[in-house]
């Protein structure tokens, strides 16, 4: 957290009266404390150790902290302007018009839980290990909308979501009419809820190295474009927040009050900082680099193997060179083919190919917009 966030904070728990100096701590100490334990998972006694405090002390602040940071959950963590385009969608010609009624995503993610023994079969996911479910949504800029957090480890996807969305207490934001939120398969189809198709290619990995051939696969492709959203949000509120990941023993309903802590204090920090490092990372960019339309790219020759560099000369891959091969470029990837034309291998270009500058003879064809490289051995 950067030192003017950290300063804004502060300034509006005093404003809204959340939290105030007490009679030895000041409130820009209480928050320093309840950040260091949710930032860096530190114990109650590694902290009284630093701020020379006692440990009731430093739980009996713990606990105001994060009451503050709930009432802050209920300003923040609220559902997106319905009547807008996000911006998101109208800046990529992919998605726009196609998606311009998507007003954010929908997901559940387990989080570690600490559990008494007589108690924990319920909360076993299928990893084995103890965690919440929690269900959240959030638009497209990386801010939680809804949160919803109690459920066991072992409770389905599909139960949560139907309980969040029947239960008026909790105030689901339902979409207006026309608009909807991108749900993965494990949900149901329902009016406000688009779904992918299933028993098709969809995660963007599955399309690193092969187009989309069918009409199908084209959308399940910008689906889970503008789906996972959701999932660089879950990780980076788990980067920022190690606490999530091994969860000390706090009562269960401080645990799900923690959950929702957190994701008021990443709308805050998200709100404030947008240039903040965590979410660069886990930025538009993580999950899948949009090439830019290149027409150059690096086939450098050393002996019988052929070197793909980058513009910092980092090797990605060496290929080893057969009797006769072609490389045929076709729009961002090479298809690598023998003189049977079996397919070996694709590799998808980035915009950080550089020029080749020839010290072998190529020869070159264009054909319907295709051209194929093929390289003459001497």
């Amino acid at each position: 957290m950067e030192r003017h966030v950290f300063l804004n904070l502060e300034a509006l728990m005093r404003q809204r009266g959340w939290l105030e100096d007490s009679r030895y701590l000041r409130v820009d100490e209480q928050l320093a404390m309840f950040i260091s334990i949710v930032g860096h998972n530190d114990r109650y006694r590694d902290i009284a150790e630093h701020f020379q405090r006692s440990l009731n002390t430093i739980g009996e602040h713990f606990k105001k902290v994060l009451r503050a940071f709930i009432l802050l959950g209920q300003e923040n963590i609220k559902p997106p302007n319905f009547s807008r385009c996000p911006k998101q969608i109208l800046e990529k010609p992919k998605l726009y018009p196609f998606f311009k009624d998507c007003i954010g995503a929908i997901d559940g993610t387990h989080v570690s839980a600490s559990v008494p023994l007589s108690k924990q079969i319920p909360y076993r996911g299928r990893k084995g290990d103890t965690t919440w479910n929690v269900m959240c949504a959030c638009d497209l800029d990386m801010k939680f909308t809804f949160v919803y957090a109690g459920w066991e480890g072992s409770a389905n996807d599909c139960r949560v979501f139907n309980e969040a969305l029947n239960n008026p207490k909790f105030e689901f934001p339902h979409p207006p009419p026309g608009k909807y939120y991108v749900v993965d398969s494990g949900y149901p189809s329902t009016t406000g809820f688009l779904t992918p198709f299933k028993g098709q290619r969809y995660h963007l990995n599955d399309y690193r190295n092969r187009r989309p051939r069918t009409a199908v696969e084209l959308f399940n492709n910008r689906h889970s474009s503008v789906r996972n959203v959701i999932e660089r949000s879950f990780g980076s509120l788990k980067k920022r927040f190690p606490i999530l990941s091994k969860m000390p023993c706090f009562s269960l309903n401080t645990q799900t009050c923690i959950v929702i802590a957190y994701c008021a204090l990443h709308n805050f920090i998200r709100e404030e900082e947008i240039a903040d490092k965590n979410f660069k990372e886990f930025g538009e960019n993580w999950w899948n680099e949009e090439p830019k339309e290149i027409q150059d790219y690096v086939f450098i020759l050393n002996g019988f193997y052929v070197e793909i560099k980058t513009q910092h000369e980092d090797l990605i891959q060496t290929l080893r060179l057969t009797s006769r091969m072609v490389f045929i470029l076709n729009g961002f990837y090479v298809e690598i083919k023998t003189q049977h034309e079996d397919l070996i291998q694709t590799l998808r270009l980035t915009s950080r190919m550089i020029p080749y500058e020839p010290h072998i003879s190529l020869c070159e064809t264009a054909e319907a917009g295709i051209c194929t490289f093929g390289v003459m051995l001497s």
